[in-house]
């Protein structure tokens, strides 16, 4: 039923307005020739929080969002275990929840990793934004799947707001939207 209502609208539609140039070319791959608009429809309207209680420190890494493969999560917590082990007192906290998290927690315990590595579990809204501004860099090491892309990766720009360094991967939509603001690396490199 979903691939006809899809095709439904791709074949009666006169155009499109998408969020970023990955989905226009998911859209082209399916066959959609009519004109396409890319506009980023996300954006962010807060400034600094001013009840952090976090001191932001120039060792905190930190990944906001699901803990799942397609995040890339694995690869994340296997880089920083290099860096914790040529260089004392980093930190990876990880703000978020998800299937992998038991599995995480036991990477950790084996790699001795403990005392530099923070899961948070699932915030809110505002205290993600707390962490934010505690970290010197945020990652978001996306893979692109078979079934998911990241299409925006709105963290990136969260943490941009507040001056936190982004680095990301070149899954989807992430290299648009960090552009010349931080730093890409590809995917399942690290």
């Amino acid at each position: 039923l979903w691939w006809l209502i899809e095709w439904f609208n791709r074949y009666f539609s006169s155009a499109a307005i998408v969020g970023n140039p990955a989905a226009e070319v998911l859209l082209r791959e399916d066959g959609f020739t009519a004109p396409v608009l890319v506009s980023p429809q996300l954006g962010v309207d807060h400034v600094p929080v001013p009840s952090v209680v976090l001191e932001k420190t120039s060792k905190r890494v930190g990944f906001v969002g699901r803990l799942t493969r397609e995040k890339g999560v694995e690869a994340l917590l296997h880089a920083f275990a290099q860096i914790a082990q040529q260089h004392d007192g980093w930190e990876l906290w990880f703000v978020g929840s998800g299937p992998l998290q038991e599995w995480l927690l036991g990477e950790v315990e084996r790699q001795n990793l403990s005392k530099n590595v923070v899961f948070t579990g699932s915030v809110d809204h505002e205290k993600a934004l707390e962490l934010i501004e505690s970290f010197q860099v945020l990652v978001l090491p996306s893979l692109d799947v078979a079934t998911w892309r990241e299409q925006f990766g709105h963290v990136i720009i969260e943490a941009m707001a507040v001056g936190v360094v982004v680095v990301g991967s070149d899954a989807g939509a992430i290299p648009w939207v960090i552009g010349d603001a931080g730093l890409i690396f590809r995917q399942n490199c690290i």
